[in-house]
């Protein structure tokens, strides 16, 4: 178990260093409400505030469309701010995925997924409104509508936190001027076609991934 948590960690460090938003507290929060004046641990997903969603585990958006949702509307972010801000060389974004990490909520067995979902350099802090208002008008029809501001020491970051369906959306810049996106699913139904890996899951990444994880 120490191992599995050790690895966690590496992994969402490494993370959480490329896209310049590490530095959270380790207080974590409840998983399925928020605490006010507290931060989740950055390492751990289950610690976020409505990881878990409130529907009922059939109502939910099955992980397929909720993946491939997310993916299509941090695209539109990424081609928002090139048309707005000029073309960016953009880094760090995942390519879809057949195969989904399992995951369990309660009894109900289903898939989740995080994925990377860009980063870029030089976008000057005082366009950092502009974007955030760009990003919100993307996520908000997807259910990504609590937000909560974790930001610290000139860095700007905030979550968007789907509290009917589960998971969250990061996106956020550092004081170097560097900008990056990226979200988690929370588990969901796994439709026909994308059954989870059961020997798969978010805390245990597979050596590829993990020699993968850096900037």
């Amino acid at each position: 178990m120490d191992a599995v948590k050790a690895g966690r960690r590496i992994r969402f460090a490494l993370l959480a260093v490329v896209l310049g938003l590490a530095g959270c507290s380790s207080d974590a929060t409840p998983s399925t409400e928020p605490t006010a004046g507290k931060k989740a641990d950055p390492f751990d997903f289950n610690s976020r505030p409505y990881y878990y969603g409130k529907k009922p585990f059939k109502d939910r958006v099955d992980i397929r469309t909720a993946d491939a949702d997310l993916r299509a509307a941090l695209g539109r972010v990424r081609g928002r701010i090139d048309a707005e801000f000029g073309k960016q060389d953009w880094t760090w974004i995942k390519e879809p995925v057949n195969v989904f990490y399992g995951c369990a909520d309660g009894k109900n067995e289903g898939g989740e997924y995080n994925n990377a979902q860009g980063k870029t350099y030089g976008i000057p802090m005082d366009k950092f409104s502009r974007i955030h208002k760009i990003f919100k008008e993307e996520v908000e029809p997807l259910g990504f509508t609590t937000v909560v501001e974790i930001s610290d020491k000139g860095d700007k970051s905030f979550d968007y936190y789907n509290e009917g369906d589960g998971g969250y959306i990061n996106m956020g810049m550092t004081r170097e001027e560097v900008f990056g996106m990226w979200y988690t699913t929370g588990c969901r139904p796994a439709p026909a076609g994308s059954t989870p890996d059961p020997d798969r899951r978010l805390d245990t990444p597979t050596p590829s991934e993990s020699a993968t994880a850096s900037p």
